[in-house]
């Protein structure tokens, strides 16, 4: 497949969830949703913007698991990889950051973490 500009697809309604960890992968896209899954099955580049609670998130997360359940089955399955440019993004999105993918130094924390007694 060949990289290009991405295809700048609107995104508007469907099914969804925020960023409270909540799988909703098996719920149905909408058509506009599903137009953009046809792009990526397709191996082009989106680009999906949209106003809140549209679905972005949803179709994202169906997006992940259906290349998921896709490389799985053709013997492929560590070849999805979830990569964001905040560290932010990447937690809502259950990924981690671009610097941090690509092994730059310094990119990666070792701090343990630390718990907070509330009273």
């Amino acid at each position: 497949s060949s990289f290009g500009p991405p295809e700048a697809v609107e995104v508007a309604g469907g099914a969804g969830a925020g960023s409270d960890g909540v799988d909703d992968s098996d719920l149905p896209l909408s058509p506009e949703q599903e137009a953009v899954w046809g792009l990526v099955e397709a191996g082009k580049s989106v680009f999906f913007p949209g106003s809140a609670v549209t679905g972005k998130s949803h179709l994202l997360r169906c997006i992940i698991a259906r290349l998921r359940a896709k490389y799985k089955a053709e013997g492929v399955a560590d070849a999805v990889y979830i990569t964001a440019p905040t560290g932010l993004a990447a937690c809502n999105i259950g990924g981690t950051t671009i610097p941090c993918f690509a092994g730059i130094p310094g990119t990666h924390t070792s701090a343990p973490a630390r718990t907070v007694a509330l009273e």
